[in-house]
């Protein structure tokens, strides 16, 4: 699957959280997800005043705009070219993997999600925080948010990322794609790029990103 677009992800995410409720990913935490669906809306709307153009839901559609998440460093860059204009301490929620050979008229197959925690090739400094969203979930026998992965359509990533911004008391919650996984992430600290941060190390190993070269 190649990337979509910035646009229509900002898009899907209002329109998802938005319908959520016709399609619970779980009764028993529904009435939890209601709020905390308010809270990411709400919260993307505030950074994205506050921060401007970085945090705006169509950024990768400029030339030069791009994103770069690194793992090892838990941090997410916003990019224009090589050089960071923003940077976040973030921690990696989960990710959600479109199936090509997902049956059309199935959309609750569309795909599956995978709790950080359960996924090895995550690194640590990424996920730590994480935890505390998965024994919120055993404490309240939440298959969603206790199970390391499962098949369901993208609107229940997305709730998971409401869930886990709300439990964590984070920032805000953010949600970028590249070829066929959505990630969500935790924002802990957004600032302006130090002069360390200003070049972060794009090497191969270490990169997950998407630009408007990759639509």
């Amino acid at each position: 699957m190649t990337a979509r677009s910035p646009r229509s992800i900002c898009a899907m995410v209002l329109m998802l959280i938005a319908s959520c409720g016709s399609n619970e990913v779980d009764s028993e935490l529904e009435p939890y997800l209601v709020k905390a669906r308010e809270q990411l809306q709400q919260s993307a709307e505030q950074l994205h005043a506050r921060w401007g153009r970085p945090l705006a839901p169509d950024w990768g559609r400029l030339d030069g705009e791009s994103w770069f998440f690194d793992d090892d460093q838990a941090k997410l860059y916003w990019l224009e070219k090589t050089k960071a204009v923003l940077v976040a301490d973030v921690s990696l929620v989960g990710t959600y993997e479109y199936d090509p050979k997902a049956p059309k008229d199935k959309p609750d197959e569309a795909g599956s999600f995978r709790w950080s925690w359960d996924n090895d090739t995550v690194a640590d400094a990424s996920k730590k925080r994480v935890e505390a969203v998965r024994r919120w979930g055993a404490a309240r026998r939440s298959a969603k948010v206790s199970k390391g992965a499962w098949i369901g359509p993208p609107s229940w990533g997305v709730d998971m990322l409401a869930a886990a911004v709300r439990v964590t008391g984070s920032s805000g919650g953010y949600m970028r794609s590249s070829g066929n996984l959505d990630f969500y992430f935790l924002l802990h600290s957004i600032r302006k790029p130090s002069e360390t941060e200003l070049h972060p190390d794009l090497s191969a190993t270490k990169r997950t990103d998407a630009s408007n070269e990759k639509k």
